[in-house]
């Protein structure tokens, strides 16, 4: 049986494979690891010399080290796959604009046999699936070494009609050569360099924060796969476009606070609000966007927002409205799980019967068994 290669496009998927194949959980005799985000930056010409030129353009000024390791990067990965001959080969990606970019830039570039090669989409598989939990990774670096042998099964082989569809997508992306790509139901398209501003805009607000904070927040939130590299750079350029002011040093995230510049009035908020709070806003004079979530969806923001208006009411001393905010919630759950309030009522005095209330203050502190 031919020898197998891993190839991913991380360098926390390389890791995770390299312990996998040393405890034996995984077959296979190399990992080789592509790292440059092919999603940001000019690609028109993707090679380690105009690579460099990109990053040295958007990375912040004490973040430089990073170029030589992305130089390094490039000298390893072609030095490794041209030695790849009869090997199989598997690559790693999950559906996200990062790891697929780099995916078709490898399936070009490996000379090997393409019925050797081997195409293994984390993004395929659902753990936890119909429970609360459900969860479905994004990113192959979210799988545990334990986890990557559930995922061979579901590897799809390399014929000629895929890989030519792969050669044609990566020449029209290499043509249109936009400076950001994102991954639309699992394809790579391309997008201007400004399509996620308002969203970053949303994150500062009228009084100066740290851009540490605001670029975490803005990472934390987006949907779309962004680093925190690209996010900064944008918000570097939104300054000399007027769009947002700062103090501290220039270029260094960690010495610069930020906000919007005045007469810009953008929030995000990302959170279930009441159902009149829309009609309040555009009284106001203000636009907004909003959707109508699913069911599963609809839950999970209402779990979110019970805890708000707990950490809400603890905040503001146990008002009154707070926990009128909290009640409003809970019917708004009794109602979505089609509880009624006489039923729910009776469960809560039968476990008042038999546990008791809070009546007596207490506090337990210690159980031992004698």
């Amino acid at each position: 049986m031919n020898k197998i290669i891993h190839i991913c496009f991380s360098e926390s998927t390389r890791g995770s494979i390299r312990h996998a194949l040393s405890e034996n959980l995984l077959e296979g005799s190399m990992v080789i690891s592509f790292c440059d985000d092919l999603s940001h930056g000019p690609i028109a010409n993707v090679e380690m010399h105009n690579r460099a030129i990109w990053w040295n353009k958007v990375l912040p000024k004490d973040e430089f080290d990073y170029i030589e390791d992305v130089k390094q990067n490039y000298k390893d990965f072609f030095q490794k796959i041209c030695e790849i001959k009869n090997e199989t080969v598997y690559m790693w990606y999950g559906e996200n604009a990062y790891e697929l970019c780099g995916l078709m830039y490898a399936i070009l570039s490996v000379e090997c046999n393409i019925k050797n090669l081997y195409i293994i989409n984390v993004s395929n598989i659902t753990y936890n699936k119909g429970l609360k939990n459900e969860y479905k990774p994004r990113y192959s670096g979210e799988i545990v070494p334990e986890k990557f042998i559930d995922f061979i099964k579901s590897k799809t082989k390399i014929d000629e009609e895929t890989f030519n569809n792969i050669k044609e997508l990566w020449s029209k992306l290499q043509e249109e050569n936009t400076l950001f790509r994102i991954c639309e139901n699992g394809k790579v398209i391309s997008v201007s360099e400004d399509y996620l501003d308002e969203f970053i805009l949303g994150y500062t607000n009228e009084k100066f924060r740290k851009a540490a904070r605001i670029v975490g927040e803005a990472l934390g939130y987006s949907k779309i796969h962004v680093s925190d590299t690209f996010i900064f750079w944008r918000i570097l350029e939104m300054i000399q476009l007027g769009k947002i002011e700062y103090k501290g040093t220039f270029g260094i995230m960690r010495e610069m606070e930020l906000k919007q510049a005045e007469g810009i009035y953008i929030r995000n908020y990302n959170k279930l609000v009441r159902d009149n709070i829309p009609k309040i806003i555009e009284a106001d004079g203000k636009e907004l966007k909003f959707r109508r979530l699913e069911d599963e969806e609809y839950l999970e923001a209402l779990d979110e927002k019970l805890h708000e208006e707990m950490m809400e009411y603890s905040l503001n001393n146990g008002s009154t409205e707070e926990l009128a905010d909290i009640v409003e919630v809970i019917y708004a759950i009794l109602e979505h799980k089609n509880i009624d309030i006489t039923e729910f009522e009776k469960i809560r005095l039968q476990k008042k019967n038999i546990n008791g209330g809070f009546k007596e203050k207490l506090f337990l502190e210690t159980v031992r068994k004698p």
